[in-house]
Parts: structure tokens; sequence; C-alpha cells
């Protein structure tokens, strides 16, 4: 199918069509055990593009599963090429401010020691938050008082790279469409490379540059 955008509704209708019983793949086993970003496993349907020679030029997830280490082991060297849009805990440090990229080596050394693996974005964007809100917002409400605490959030006036997703803080006030929305969060792109995410934009951020485009057809990866 060449460089087409393939919608997953079109695959399923494929099958049907052809009246073809489709099996996936097993492409990631649930380890009960585990921790939420380990448990999930990679989506059904890539597994069924895979055996029914779905080929698309690029291959683009948006969050959730796509940037989980369980999607890559999942996929095994079928995931090489893939991109994933949404925050990372991989960016280029040197885009952070001095304080950010301090806070997250120290982060991420306590959480190898504590946990036996790196963090992930997940994970990161959870430290971030919670930072933000015990040592910003509740420092400067000086107490736990809803309108004290809603205020001294909205102050919050943090630019970009000063948190170590790479974000800013800067929530949109009463009257704006995007009320209670940090105005200066944003996604990355990211692709897996050898088995790993690489940050490929922005430009600031990136840690590579994108490969495999157009995707190599499922046969050759």
């Amino acid at each position: 199918m060449g460089d087409e955008l393939i919608d997953c509704r079109a695959i399923a209708d494929q099958c049907l069509e052809r009246d073809v019983a489709v099996q996936a793949e097993p492409i990631g086993q649930r380890d009960e055990g585990a921790d939420d970003d380990e448990r999930r496993e990679p989506p059904e349907y890539v597994g069924v593009m895979k055996q029914l020679g779905v080929n698309v030029g690029a291959f683009i997830g948006t969050g959730g599963i796509y940037g989980l280490a369980s999607f890559g082991e999942g996929l095994g060297s079928a995931v090489n090429g893939i991109f994933d849009t949404e925050g990372s805990a991989g960016i280029n440090p040197a885009a952070l401010s001095e304080e950010a990229r301090a806070l997250l080596a120290e982060f991420q050394k306590r959480f190898q020691a504590s946990q036996g693996k790196a963090p992930s974005y997940v994970g990161t964007q959870g430290f971030v938050g919670t930072y933000i809100l015990l040592d910003q917002v509740l420092r400067t409400a000086g107490a736990a008082d809803p309108a004290k605490l809603k205020a001294a959030a909205l102050a919050l006036d943090i630019p970009a790279g000063g948190t170590s997703l790479g974000w800013g803080v800067k929530f949109a006030g009463p009257g704006n469409e995007m009320q209670g929305q940090n105005e200066r969060s944003f996604p990355v792109a990211q692709q897996w490379q050898d088995g790993k995410l690489v940050v490929v934009a922005p430009d600031n951020l990136k840690t590579g540059d994108p490969v495999l485009v157009p995707l190599q057809s499922w046969d050759k990866r």
C-alpha cells in the first residue's frame, strides 16, 4: 500500500472482505506483577498489519503504549522506524535550565537505585508535576486552601526549558477557552531506532535524526 495513510478501520474491513480469520501474533506478554508502564502490550492491530502485509510510508503513534519499553520489546526489530509523539524523558538536557538539569539527573539516579531501571516518560512527568506542586505552588500558597492554591498555580511563570521535561509552566486563566491548561507544554517527536527511543524533533530537544523514512516493508524489518 506504499505511502498511503492507513485507517485502522480499513484493516478490519479488509479482514472481513477477505473472510480472513486473523489471529494476532503474540507481541507482548503481560506481567501481572509489573507496574502500569510495563503491563501494557503493543496494540494487536500492529501485529495484524504485519500478518496482512499492510505497509505504510510512516507509522506515527500518539502517546500511551508507543513510548513504553514493553512496546519495543513486544515488536522486536519491527519496532524500528515507528514514531511516537508525546513528551519524553530522553530529551537533550542541554536545552534545560541548570536547575532543571540537576533535578532530572537526581531524579533519574534515585529512580534507578530504587527500581533498578530508568524512569519512563510517565514516571518523569509525575515527578515534574509533583515537584512543582510541592516546591512552588504549596510554598507560595502557604496553606492547603483551594483559593490560595489556585492563585499560586495561576501565578506560575516558568519559561520553556525550566522543567525537567523541557516545558515551561503558564496556566491559562479564567475566560480563556483553554482555562487550566499549561500553555507552555508541548509534545516531542521520537522514533524507535535500534530498539531505543530517540527524540528527533524539535531541534533544540532532539538527540538524533529520523531514519527509515519511508518505512521498509514488514518482510525487510
